[in-house]
C-alpha cells in the first residue's frame, strides 16, 4: 500500500477522523474513531462509489475497502474536517461521538488537527492541518 492508504475496518464517513484498529491481527486498518480514542488522521472527502443513483453508499470506505487516510506523514496536505459547531480559526480539533470534530477541552484529549479557517455551523467542512498530539496544561 501507498502511504496514507489504509483499509477499512468498518464504515468510514468522508471527512470523518479515523483511528487504528488495534484488534490483533488489523496492521494497517483503520476504523472512525470516537470521543475517547487516539486519532491517526482524517478520512478523505471521496466517496467510495460513482455518484450515480443506486451506487452512492455516502462512505468513504465500507468494511475490506482500501481508501486515502490524511494523516501526519504529510503534513504539507491541507484536508478537511467535518466539525460539530462553530470554531474558531486556529481551534485545535480531537474526534467526538462517531468520528466528526470537536474541540479540544481538557489536558487528557488527543488532537488530530487545527483549523485553519472558522467553522459557522454543525456539519461545516473545514480546511485544516494534521497535527496529532496531546492537549498540554
Amino acid at each position: 500500500m501507498s502511504r496514507g492508504s489504509y483499509v477499512a475496518s468498518g464504515n468510514v464517513i468522508p471527512g470523518y477522523i479515523c483511528k487504528f484498529d488495534t484488534t490483533a491481527g488489523n496492521s494497517g486498518k483503520v476504523l472512525q474513531a470516537g470521543a475517547t480514542d487516539k486519532p491517526m488522521g482524517i478520512a478523505c472527502l471521496q466517496q467510495n462509489k460513482a455518484p450515480l443513483a443506486g451506487l452512492q453508499t455516502g462512505y468513504a470506505a465500507q468494511a475490506g475497502e482500501t481508501f486515502h487516510v490524511f494523516d501526519a506523514a504529510d503534513p504539507q496536505d491541507e484536508p478537511a474536517v467535518i466539525v460539530d459547531a462553530a470554531y474558531a480559526q486556529g481551534t485545535l480539533i480531537k474526534p467526538s461521538t462517531n468520528g466528526i470534530g470537536t474541540q479540544v477541552t481538557t489536558d487528557a484529549d488527543y488532537y488530530v488537527c487545527r483549523l485553519l479557517q472558522a467553522s459557522f455551523a454543525a456539519g461545516d467542512m473545514v480546511k485544516c492541518v494534521i497535527m496529532i498530539g496531546q492537549q498540554a496544561s
